[in-house]
Formats: structure tokens, sequence, C-alpha cells
């Protein structure tokens, strides 16, 4: 089989339009290393609310990021953060900084769960969070920085295919 000029490009194209499905939808955490922590998203539809949890840290202040640039009406408690426009705007499709976490806690020990994304109208934008995200913070003692899937540095834990961290399903 010979591959072409216009395989070639073809292939590139789907690959990118895979890829771009795949991982759209989402939210990540980032340590910033200052106590406060950047919610990131990636949607492919714009957002007109959003609700999560934070697990093994507290939140002691929501805001900023896009979720401030719309103008939302931003509320948390020690473990839940809510965001939504009064007026209807909503936060474009895309990636960026959602929303800026100040927090009190291990970083290590945190994770993102219960995420709820909405569009304008107020119906569900499709995601997943698979278990939780970890976060790493940047000062950490893990020289490879590889961990496994229950947040092990050099650890052999792997997900089954059902998902599980160290789970025992079999195909």
């Amino acid at each position: 089989m010979f591959i072409t000029k216009k395989s070639t490009t073809f292939i590139l194209a789907f690959t990118v339009i895979f890829a771009n499905f795949l991982f759209s939808n989402s939210l990540s955490l980032e340590d910033n290393g200052d106590s406060t922590w950047n919610v990131n998203y990636d949607s492919d539809s714009p957002i007109g609310g959003f609700q999560f949890g934070i697990d093994g840290a507290d939140i002691t202040d929501a805001s900023g990021g896009a979720a401030g640039d719309a103008g939302f009406m931003i509320s948390s408690s020690a473990t839940t953060v809510l965001g939504f426009s009064l007026t209807g705007d909503t936060i474009p499709a895309g990636e960026g900084v959602l929303i800026v976490l100040e927090v009190e806690g291990n970083a290590g020990d945190a994770c993102i769960e219960g995420v709820i994304l909405s569009d304008a109208a107020g119906e569900a934008i499709d995601q997943m969070v698979e278990d939780c995200v970890n976060i790493v913070s940047g000062g950490d003692d893990c020289e490879s920085g590889i961990y496994d899937c229950a947040g092990v540095c050099d650890g052999d834990a792997v997900e089954d295919c059902a998902g599980e961290c160290n789970g025992s399903a079999v195909v």
C-alpha cells in the first residue's frame, strides 16, 4: 500500500478530530504552588454553569478565571464550587482557566469529583470524570514524575478493562 499526500492529510485530519472529540468537556486541576489551584477546562460547548467538589483539601475561596470574566455568580464551601450567570452569559467553548481556587491542604491528596457542566439553557453538557483527577504539586518528591492509577510514585497499579484501579475485571 502506498501512502500518498492525500491519505496522509486524511489520517492527520481524522486523528486531530478524534483527539479533539476524545478529550473535550473535561476539567483538570493545576497546583500553582502558592495555595491556589487553577481549575482548567476544555469544552466543545459554551458553558452556562458548573458545579464540582474537591475531596482531600478545603476550599477557602473561588474567583477569577473565565467564570469571573463572564460575570458568573460564584459560590463555594469547603468542598463544593458552584458558578452560573444570572444574565444568561456563557463561557465560550474552548479551553483555559475556568476558576482559581484558594485551598488549604495537601495538593497530593486532593481530587476533583461530582462534575456537572451545563449549557446556557441549563441542559447537561456530556462529560466524564474517571475516579478523580489527582493533583501533583510542583514541589513533588517523586523524581520520575510517573504515578500509577492509585497515585503512587513509580507504583505498579493499573486499571482493569472496566476502568477500575487495581480492579480484577477481565475481558
